[in-house]
């Protein structure tokens, strides 16, 4: 990661949303910090929750690269490690069938132990795609290689496998957080034990935990819960309302509406963070599955009443959230001076509108690699440029490459752009206004909205005779009194045709930002 730092960073700006050589990873095993309270407490929903998470010893190759002996230290290593873990994780080192290297068991597990394995699927298989086997994961197969498996079957780990150590945890039910109060409490043994014998993981200040792949830098944790949402998955949308929410969804049974849903982020983001952002996600699914089976309408997360998880929906937290991995223009003032979220935590427009508004785009979606950096932050009303100047003015003075003293031009130039008229085909000019005294879309309230409705569609009715035209509210909105069901699916289609329609936020920035 560091000789080959040219390629490396590149492929891991691209993979890791963006995350630059100016970011760092914080990382947080604090399990006391996880958000404990059930979001499927009669485990309806949630059939089981797995985590994993990789580790490498600080001193010795990968297994893409490690020596024979490398490999055979590393198993001595580790395995008897595992073995000196108590309580709820003791359990037994399982040498890979054929192997030679493990002196307790000269040739490997018995074929009662691999079956037994296998069926509680805790035994990893040799490499046989090419990328792995090219990458040197298969060599000295399956010589130092072994599963060790506590005595529940609920916790295991694989040593030698892609990388030198993967650590799984598994529970019934819901109980994410209890997972990771396991997984915590393992790790934390076996630093122990691997410290005395003069061993420490490998950890990067700038990348966290480093990994073989290294889609997997970072927290170096794989979330997996299981779910069966028999409503919800039947919606076109929730694959996307899973993304929005920072999840990963894959199908496992069709047949019987089970999923496997996974966390999308694992730098810049976490161990705690990535816990509690997946708990705040499965609450909503979860609520949105009740919703359904009620047979009450359902909004998109980000749509509707409810403002989008993420962020702390009622009040700025004490402390600045981590923006380790956060590449928003927002996150970068911030941590460059973390005084000033202390300055301004507290604070309020006139009308009502807080920090936490202003910042929570910034918060929620870190942006990727693929667009130019965000910035983050999004103004509830004309007061916030000034209350929250301190956030607001280096924002704007960075996207327009201006200082915020200096007045904006009026007029126009008067220039025709093509004079022959040979090349221009149309002309389309967009012009935004708000209402003064009205606080903006993405932090009013449902009267304010309709309010303001009311008072734009008079305007624009009243100059009928210079620019005739017809209002179209929504298909859906029963806002405007002659239209109370909409505009009908025919003016949609024209609309739509025309290139007239907005549609309903789907990016997380704008659902966060208020707009739905």
């Amino acid at each position: 990661y560091n000789v080959f730092s040219d390629l490396f960073d590149e492929a891991i700006r691209i993979r890791h949303h963006g995350f630059c050589n100016e970011l760092k990873h914080e990382t947080d095993l604090d399990s006391s910090r996880v958000d404990s309270e059930p979001f499927d407490p009669t485990n309806k929903y949630v059939l089981s929750v797995k985590l994993a998470t990789v580790r490498n010893l600080r001193g010795f190759r990968f297994p893409s690269a490690c020596s024979l002996d490398e490999r055979r230290e590393l198993e001595r290593a580790l395995a008897g490690a595992l073995c000196s873990l108590e309580g709820d994780v003791a359990g037994h080192y399982y040498a890979l069938p054929g192997s030679c290297s493990f002196s307790s068991s000269p040739g490997g597990m018995s074929e009662e132990q691999e079956a037994l394995l296998q069926g509680a699927g805790l035994l990893f298989q040799e490499p046989d795609s090419t990328l792995l086997l090219s990458s040197g994961i298969g060599r000295h197969w399956p010589d130092a290689r072994g599963v060790f498996a506590s005595n529940q079957r609920d916790f295991a780990a694989w040593v030698n496998e892609e990388d030198h150590l993967r650590l799984l945890v598994s529970e019934r039910g819901s109980n994410l957080s209890g997972a990771f109060v396991r997984l915590c409490r393992a790790l934390e043994a076996l630093q122990s034990s691997l410290a005395d014998a003069g061993h420490t993981f490998v950890h990067s200040e700038r990348l966290g935990f480093l990994t073989s792949c290294p889609s997997n830098v970072g927290a170096a944790l794989r979330a997996n819960v299981r779910v069966r949402l028999p409503m919800l998955s039947q919606e076109r949308s929730f694959v996307d309302m899973c993304r929005v929410l920072h999840l990963n969804a894959r199908i496992v049974d069709r047949d019987n509406d089970v999923w496997d849903l996974t966390n999308t982020q694992v730098l810049g983001l976490s161990e705690v963070d990535v816990m509690n952002s997946m708990a705040r996600g499965f609450r909503w699914l979860l609520t949105a599955e009740e919703t359904l089976a009620h047979g009450m309408p359902l909004a998109r997360p980000g749509l509707g009443q409810e403002p989008l998880p993420g962020l702390s929906n009622t009040s700025c937290p004490a402390k600045l959230p981590s923006l380790a991995g956060n590449r928003s223009r927002v996150a970068q003032i911030l941590r460059e001076d973390p005084s000033i979220y202390a300055a301004l935590r507290s604070k309020q427009t006139t009308a009502g509108v807080s920090l936490l508004q202003v910042i929570k785009p910034g918060m929620d979606s870190w942006g990727s690699a693929c667009q130019a950096m965000p910035l983050g932050l999004v103004a509830g009303d004309a007061e916030c440029y000034e209350t929250f100047a301190a956030v607001f003015d280096p924002c704007v003075a960075a996207f327009h490459s201006c200082a915020t003293n200096v007045p904006h031009p009026l007029g126009t130039s008067g220039m025709t752009i093509d004079p022959t008229g040979q090349h221009q085909i149309t002309v389309r000019l967009c012009v935004s206004r708000n209402l003064e005294g009205m606080r903006f879309p993405t932090a009013c309230s449902f009267d304010e909205r309709r309010e303001v409705e009311r008072a734009l569609t008079c305007a624009l009715l009243v100059v009928h005779n210079k620019f005739p035209g017809t209002y179209f509210p929504l298909r859906g909105s029963p806002s405007f009194l002659p239209k109370p069901h909409g505009m009908t699916m025919e003016d949609e289609q024209q609309l739509r045709t025309n290139g007239l329609l907005f549609q309903a936020p789907t990016n997380v920035a704008s659902l966060a930002a208020g707009l739905g």
